[in-house]
Order: structure tokens, then C-alpha cells, then sequence
């Protein structure tokens, strides 16, 4: 019975070497592609693709603030133009209250630098 057991280590110990050779092939495989001139290609092309996706995030919310911005300043320039106290200023001042509490939504860093005029104008 003995040797039964030692024959079925053996081949155990065979398996796991083969698997552990297997393994270590493959593992070389990877890096060496890794390191070949596609593998690089490829691992800069992937760097190059996600850049230009942040690029085209970036430009995107660059355009939605100076869009923001526009509509904020021709809100202030609104209420400016209209006579204080009148239905039209009100309307405005509150259509400008809204632009800021959008924008203070979107960047709520900015709520340090919000405070209320006289005339409920944030």
C-alpha cells in the first residue's frame, strides 16, 4: 500500500510542476508581449484613447460653464435694466435666484462666496 501513495505523490508532483511550468510560460508570454513593440503600441494606444475621452469631458464642461455663464450674466444684466420693486425685476430676481442655485448645485464650492442683497438677490 505504501507504495501506492508515494507513486500517487509522484504524480501529483508532476501534475503541479507541469501546471506550475504551464503557468510560468504564460506568465512570461504576457510580459514578453507586454514589452514587445505591439504590446506598446497597444498600451499607448489605450493612454491615447483615454485621454482624448477626458480631453472631450473636458471641452464638454468647459462649453456647459461658459454656457451657465452666459445665462447668468444675461440674467444679472436683466435685473439690472429693470426698475427695482416692479413685477418684471421680481421675475427676473427670481429666474436669476434659480440660475445661481443651479450653478451652486452643479459647483457647490462656490457657496462660500453666495450672500443675499437687501433685495433677496443672492
Amino acid at each position: 500500500m505504501w507504495p501506492i501513495i508515494v507513486i500517487g505523490l509522484l504524480v501529483v508532483a508532476a501534475f503541479a510542476a507541469l501546471i506550475a511550468i504551464v503557468l510560468g510560460l504564460v506568465a512570461a508570454f504576457k510580459a514578453w508581449k507586454a514589452n514587445s513593440p505591439e504590446g506598446r503600441m497597444e498600451a499607448l494606444r489605450e493612454k491615447t484613447e483615454a485621454a482624448k475621452e477626458a480631453a472631450e469631458e473636458a471641452t464638454e464642461a468647459y462649453k456647459d460653464l461658459l454656457e451657465l455663464h452666459d445665462s447668468y450674466a444675461s440674467l444679472v444684466n436683466d435685473v439690472e435694466n429693470l426698475t427695482a420693486g416692479t413685477t418684471e425685476w421680481k421675475e427676473a430676481v427670481v429666474a436669476l435666484n434659480e440660475k445661481i442655485a443651479e450653478l451652486l448645485e452643479l459647483y457647490p464650492q462656490l457657496a462660500k462666496y453666495v450672500s443675499f442683497t437687501e433685495n433677496g438677490i443672492m
